[in-house]
């Protein structure tokens, strides 16, 4: 039982490892503002059309997205502004 347990946890410490290190992901993050205003822009669309993903703004203007590594293009979108 105990030998058992040992090789579960190593297993799973293993695969949590390799994991994390096979994948070369990184955070993007960023505030959207008005440059006239300076006020933050609530539920912009920030689309990265090649991994057909993206991501919005919260209250804030904030926004967070993790993307694989790559040079992507990014397309911001918020209504009555242009894209």
């Amino acid at each position: 039982m105990k030998q058992s347990l040992c090789f579960f946890l190593t297993t799973i410490v293993f695969l949590i490892t390799y994991l994390s290190y096979s994948q070369d992901n990184f955070t993007l993050s960023g505030t959207i503002i008005d440059s006239g205003s300076n006020e933050t822009l609530i539920g912009v669309n920030i689309i990265f059309p090649e991994l057909q993903t993206g991501t919005m703004t919260n209250e804030y203007g904030f926004y967070s997205i993790s993307l694989p590594e790559g040079t992507y293009k990014m397309q911001i979108s918020y209504l009555g502004y242009t894209t």
